[in-house]
Order: structure tokens, then sequence, then C-alpha cells
């Protein structure tokens, strides 16, 4: 197996991972052989009987962990059903159990940096509360997190801390499940030995409790350690007595990914039709359950096998599809691997109806002659015109990616502007040098902010509002800081938005008020002022003005002069980000007599609504 489909297993068996790792946290594999759909209805029936608030918070917080990996939405909608129980039921207990689940669901969105912030809370709460049990199992999945992010070996920090409370406290489920991932993570790190040692702690544990789940999962960690050190013999011993566990438990999710690794060692051993019959079987039964983290594995092997099988017309199918399925352009290496399969194919089929022909008996030498003359002057003038519109229609794709980083590109270097960077420092140094320590500090967290703020951002299509205005915010600031407190800002967001759901283009704002700064209020004698309004306009585009009274626009296209071309490319870079529903007005605001003021900006900037997701 390449690198790279080996790195893609490693990823997709952490992902299934954490599904135990809900699972247990949940259900405590209380009902053998019961779905996990069962499981949530049962604990609807409970939430239907039971009459406190706090037992009624807790069931609405099991419920959400457990939609967390598959149902966003839904996850949401019972953590915030579980609020409505916490006014009476002011309990810390309930409260780490609601950031505990709001961790899981952070995870779940793919947001891992608020899920480790969530979790770092809980445990605060769970040391002052004296609960051993509930702040291991958290340090187990902060370290879960971590592997997530590719960092393993914070994973595995995290993991000893976790073993070393869990093994004190007798829990053998959930130190059975902290041994399972620590001898992933050390087979991740490539460190065999100490993954078979905590391989065998868990065999140990597993024999204990005698639950053919556990055991299951313990064989499965076995055999994959056995199949990253090429040991196939071994590794297949260990993923079938897996499998075998499974068939028993009904466990319809480890089944999937047990088939696809059996489909994976087969294929390693060159028993491509049994690694096909797994594969095809494993495929079935992710569409039924809607189950679909292997997905895009399942179709790679399948695909590989086809290749085997000279069924180049399949393989080229499932390429295509997994390639969609990841909804990515075609970048080249794809392209030329699709190419050559639909080449192979093709062949393939001409030589498959010469064969046909010649067989049948039913047509005279000329006409076969004739007939391969008319494909071969077909292939001649289409196959060209194929290739050309498959070349101009990755180029278009290519084109638009390009386009788009490029963009990004000059979004970051609109932003860190060098003479910003340096004036804002020399002007943070300053209150060192008075003494003023404590002003000092409090700029440098913000000015670290700032730059991290637009490192970040200029990745995103979308933020929320507030983030963008906490940028803005910070900008403004340090701006104050650059210029010696030549201006005052006020910044306002209309009550009837919610900020933390609105999501719109990042690093709108900064520009406009770049400019009303540099090219309105410096040039005036006296002391500046900005207002930035923010109000809903539609139910899908936001309405922003920022207000100067600066010297104006005429009296400002006077004085700036050779900086003409770089403010309107940098205004035509930002309506091409606003797209074509968004609008950028500039007009000169007036004050008695009609008499110019300063400059009103105009900003019509489209919006999409989110439940706190990037």
């Amino acid at each position: 197996m390449g690198r790279n489909t080996h790195s893609n297993r490693i990823n997709t068996i952490k992902k299934g991972y954490h599904c135990i790792v809900f699972l247990l946290a949940i259900f405590q594999f209380s009902v053998q052989g019961s779905t996990i759909e069962e499981k949530r209805d049962s604990l609807r029936n409970e939430l239907s009987k039971v009459q406190d608030d706090s037992s009624k918070a807790e069931i609405l917080c099991e419920l959400s962990r457990s939609y967390s990996f598959v149902n966003h939405d839904s996850a949401i909608k019972y953590i915030r059903l579980s609020e409505n129980y916490y006014d009476s039921t002011s309990s810390m207990y309930l409260h780490a159990t609601k950031l505990h689940s709001l961790g899981y669901i952070h995870i779940g969105s793919g947001r891992f940096k608020e899920a480790i912030e969530y979790y770092n809370r809980s445990t605060k709460i769970w040391k002052s509360l004296g609960d051993s049990l509930e702040l291991g199992w958290t340090y187990n999945n902060i370290a879960y997190v971590f592997s997530l992010l590719e960092d393993d070996l914070k994973a595995l920090e995290y993991l000893k801390i976790s073993g070393s409370i869990l093994e004190k406290l007798n829990d053998s489920l959930k130190t059975h499940s902290v041994y399972i991932f620590t001898a992933l993570t050390y087979s991740y790190l490539d460190q065999p030995d100490s993954a078979y040692l905590y391989a065998n702690k868990a065999g140990e544990i597993a024999e204990g409790i005698n639950d053919v789940a556990i055991k299951g999962r313990t064989y499965s960690t076995m055999g994959f350690i056995h199949e990253s050190q090429d040991r196939l013999e071994e590794s297949l011993e260990y993923y079938l007595k897996s499998y075998e566990c499974y068939k028993v438990d009904k466990d319809e999710f480890r089944l999937i990914e047990i088939s696809c690794n059996l489909g994976f060692v087969y294929q390693k051993m060159g028993m491509y039709s049994i690694s096909q019959r797994y594969f095809e079987k494993t495929r079935a039964m992710s569409l039924k359950d809607n189950l679909l983290i292997y997905l895009n594995e399942i179709d790679a092997g399948m695909e590989a096998n086809y290749v085997q099988f000279r069924n180049f017309k399949k393989a080229f199918e499932l390429k295509k599809r997994r390639i969609e399925s990841k909804d990515s352009l075609l970048n080249e290496t794809k392209l030329g691997e699709i190419y050559k399969l639909e080449s192979k194919y093709q062949s393939q089929e001409k030589d498959d109806k010469l064969k046909l022909l010649k067989e049948s008996g039913k047509v005279e030498d000329i006409k076969i002659w004739n007939k391969n003359l008319l494909i071969l002057a077909l292939l001649v003038l289409v196959m060209p015109v194929l290739i050309m519109y498959k070349i101009f229609k990755a180029r278009i794709g290519l084109t638009s990616m390009k386009r788009e980083m490029e963009l990004e590109h000059e979004v970051l270097q609109n932003q860190m502007n060098p003479h910003f960077i340096f004036n804002a420092l020399n002007g943070i140094q300053r209150y060192y040098i008075e003494g003023n320590t404590q002003r000092g500090d409090d700029l440098l967290g913000k000015f670290s902010n700032l730059i991290e703020g637009v490192l970040n951002n200029s990745r995103k299509k979308y933020v929320s509002l507030k983030e963008e205005i906490t940028y803005l915010d910070r900008y403004l600031e340090l701006e104050q800081v650059r210029t010696a407190n030549k201006f005052d800002y006020f910044i306002r967001c209309s009550d009837g938005i919610d900020k933390t759901k609105v999501f719109i283009p990042p690093l709108i704002f900064q520009p406009f008020a770049e400019n009303s700064i540099w090219h309105g209020i410096i040039p005036l004698e006296e002391k500046g002022r900005i207002e930035i309004t923010i109000d809903k306009r539609d139910e899908r585009t936001l309405e922003c003005r920022i207000i100067d009274n600066g010297i104006g626009i005429s009296k400002s296209k006077q004085d700036k002069k050779g900086n003409i071309k770089h403010e309107s490319k940098g205004l035509s870079i930002t309506r091409e980000r606003l797209g074509e529903n968004g609008r950028i007005t500039y007009a000169s605001a007036r004050g008695k007599k009609n008499v110019a003021l300063g400059t009103v900006v105009l900003l019509i900037i489209p919006y999409t609504f989110r439940l706190g997701r990037n």
C-alpha cells in the first residue's frame, strides 16, 4: 500500500475509533445487539418518563452526543433543548456535562480548537467536583482531538494522563478503550513494540470482561498493528476473529470497518477476488446504514482490484466517483490517471468488439474490415475532440482554483501592510519605554491576535460577523496607537442580527476603514471620527455604512494621485469577493449648506446563515 493510501487508512481508523469513544461515553455497551437508533429511542422514552429537570438535561446531553458525528443539526437541537432545564438546576455537574457534549459536537463539525477549549473548561469543573472518572475520560477525548490534528505525540501525552487516572479507578471499559487508543497511537508513530504492549494490556482486560464487542475491538487493533508491519497472515487471523465477534454483537458499524480491513489485507496478499467480495459487501452495508466514513476508502480498494482484473471501465468509473465525492478540482496527477484508465478502457472495448465480430461468423471479412476502418476513423476524429473537451473542462476548474488562491494571496497582502506592522509595533514599544507595561502587554496581545486572525481568516471563504467585527475593532485600536490617537471610532451592529450565526466573506471592512484613516482623517488638522454601522437589509444581505469626517473624496483624489491604481485594484478585489449580489458605493458626507464634511462608504454584503459552523 502506498504512503498516501496508508495515511488515508490511518485517518479513517482515527475517525472510526471515536465512534467507540462516544458510544462508550453514552451507552456503556449496556444493550448487546441493539442498534444506535434503538438506544436513542430508549433515551427518548426515558426522557418522557423522568420528572426532574436535572435528569432531563442529562438525557438531552446524551442524545446530543449520539448525533455529534452523523447529524450536526440534531446534535445542536438537543443541546439547545437541554438549556431549558438549567435555570432551575444550577448543578456544576450538569454544566460540565453540557461542555463535554459541546466538545463532541465541535469535533463532529471539524472545529477542533473549539472542542479542546470546551474540554479544558469541563476538566476544571471535574477537578473541582473531584470526579476522577469524568476527568480521566475527558483527557482521553482531548487526546483524540490532537490525534485528528495529526499531533500524535501530544495525543500520547494526554493518553498517559488519562490512563494513569482510570487505572486507579478500576473502570475496565474505559481503561480498555484508552489502552486500545494508546496502542493505535504508537502504531501511527511506527513504534510497534509499544503498540503490542498496550494491545496486550487491552487483551487481558477483554478476557476478564468476557464481552464480545470488547474482544472484537482488541482483535481488530492487533490486526491493524500486524498489518502496519506487513505481517499479513497474523493480521488476517486477528481480523477474522474480530469479524466473528462483531457478527455476534450485531455491530453494523464495526462490521463495516473490519470488512474494509479484510478487503485490504486480501488485496495485499494478491487474493483479489476475495478482496473484492469484502469491498462490495462493505459498500452495500455502508449505503444501507448511511455510515459513509469508509466509503472513499472502499472505492479506492475496489478501483485497485478492477485494475488487476483489467476491467478498466469500472476502474475509470470509480476513479471519477471518488474524485467527485471529494468535491475537489482535478489536479494534473488525477487527470493523468483518469486519461490512462479511460484510454485502456476504450482500447479494451475496441478489442472486445473485434473479437465478438470474428467469433460470430455472421459477417463477411470485407464487412469486418470496413467496420474496423469506420471505428478507426471515428476514433481519429472523436478522440482528439473528447480529450480537448476534458482538458478544457479541467483547465476551467484549475483556472477557478488558481483565481481563488490569487484572491486569497491578494487579500492577505492587503491586510499585512508592512508599514502598519512596523508602526504598530513602534507604538506598542512606546508604552514599554514609558513604563506602562500593562497597556503594552494588552496591545501586544491584541496585535498577536490580529496577525493570527489575518492568517487564519484569509484562508476561509466565510467567517462569522462576530469574528469580523472583533478583527476590525483590534485593527482600529492598533491604528489609534499607530497614529497617536488621531481619531475616535465607533462600531454599532443592529440588535436584530445574531452575529454568531451570520457569515460573510472575511476581511471585508478593514480596507475601507484604512482608507478613511489614511486618505480622509490623517490630512485633517483636527481629530477625526469614524462611525461604522451594520444593519440587516433583507434576508440575504447586510447594509454597512463607514462614515468619516475626513477631507472628503474630491480633496483626497487630488492629494493621493500616485496611489489611485493601487486603491482601484484593492476595490476591484473586494467587489469580486462580494460577488454579483454585493455592492460598494462612495458618497460625500454633507453638513450645513451642503458642505462636504467627509466620506460615506455603503457596502451591500451577501451573507449566509449558519448554526455556528465555518
